[in-house]
């Protein structure tokens, strides 16, 4: 048969390569681009309210997740602000609840390029550190998102015990 024969099967191939290599050249080249990329550090800065405080059981072998939100909330209650600012300062007011932030200080983030975790160096009336703390980052705030989310694992004997997610929103 025909299709059988070398030549057929060496003629079939050419073609076939063509038309592929064909196809590849007509391809259009991309024109548009993906933008600028963004200052992380940037988008952390800005006024934030809590907006929900939620605990996570890392015993547990069902992960119970509880929203404890109202223990930073009520009635007349201004809602606990965090105050990131471009001199590197941050400031707390809380009302309600257990502050775990301390008062004010100063804020970095762990890496520029791509952050994990927000780290917060809280000082005294007389501007001396006292603690270095570290919260993970939900994932990166860029400068046009709302919301803000940092988490704290507390850890005993090497294990995670507990994990508080604190929910912030944007008001500024």
């Amino acid at each position: 048969m025909i299709f059988n024969s070398t030549p057929f099967r060496v003629v079939a191939t050419g073609a076939l390569l063509g038309t592929l290599l064909a196809m590849e050249a007509c391809k259009p080249e991309p024109t548009a681009t993906i933008g600028d990329p963004f200052d992380n550090f940037e988008g952390m800065l800005g006024q934030w309210e809590l907006s929900g405080f939620l605990q996570l059981d890392d015993q547990s072998p069902l992960f119970e997740q509880r929203d404890l939100t109202q223990f930073y909330t009520g009635d007349g209650i201004v809602p606990m602000t965090l105050s990131l600012e471009e001199s590197g300062s941050y400031s707390v007011a809380i009302e309600k609840g257990l502050n775990y932030f301390g008062a004010q200080g100063i804020w970095d983030l762990d890496d520029k390029e791509r952050p994990t975790a927000i780290l917060l160096y809280p000082s005294d009336d007389m501007g001396n550190t006292t603690d270095t703390l570290s919260y993970a980052l939900g994932r990166v705030v860029r400068p046009h998102d709302l919301n803000l989310d940092v988490e704290l694992t507390r850890i005993c004997d090497g294990n995670d015990i507990v994990t508080y997610t604190f929910r912030f929103d944007r008001i500024q």
